[in-house]
């Protein structure tokens, strides 16, 4: 039995989520962000796809304006996903599904520490994880408002 030789994600998915749209926190302000910056939560990135499940959970609901920031630290990557498919496989992936999405769903992404290039229609830089929080609201004050894109 042979190999195929662009066999697609090699990697498990694992879809956390941290707050529903409906959800209402008071009084725990930033509580939910730092969670995602525990160790045990940094893997491996499989963008692409983290996007297409987010859009289909977005395009399921009523609301006639839809907004949808990713948060990064860099390009995807699964190790074993890119060595059987190419370098830019992910990251190929990563466009196509923003291109898909984009006339549909207001795009943003928030870059963490690296200044890598990003295809998102609005990317911004924090710094460091201490400025996340204040990024990600400055970031989605400037999409209602239309400031960004």
């Amino acid at each position: 039995m042979g190999r195929r030789s662009h066999p697609g994600r090699l990697n498990d998915l694992l879809h956390l989520v941290y707050a529903e749209a409906d959800d209402s926190f008071p009084g725990t302000g930033h509580r939910p962000l730092l969670h995602m910056l525990a160790p045990e939560r940094l893997k491996e990135n499989i963008d692409g796809e983290a996007l297409e499940w987010a859009a289909a959970r977005l395009l399921a609901r009523r609301e006639c304006r839809r907004l949808a920031v990713m948060i990064s630290d860099g390009a995807p990557v699964d190790d074993a996903t890119l060595l059987a498919n190419g370098p830019t496989y992910l990251t190929d992936h990563l466009r196509a599904v923003i291109e898909d999405h984009a006339p549909k769903i207001e795009l943003a992404q928030l870059r963490i520490g690296d200044d890598f290039e990003s295809p998102f229609p609005t990317s911004v830089l924090a710094v460091t994880p201490d400025a996340l929080g204040k990024d990600l609201l400055d970031l989605l004050a400037g999409m209602l408002m239309g400031l960004c894109g």
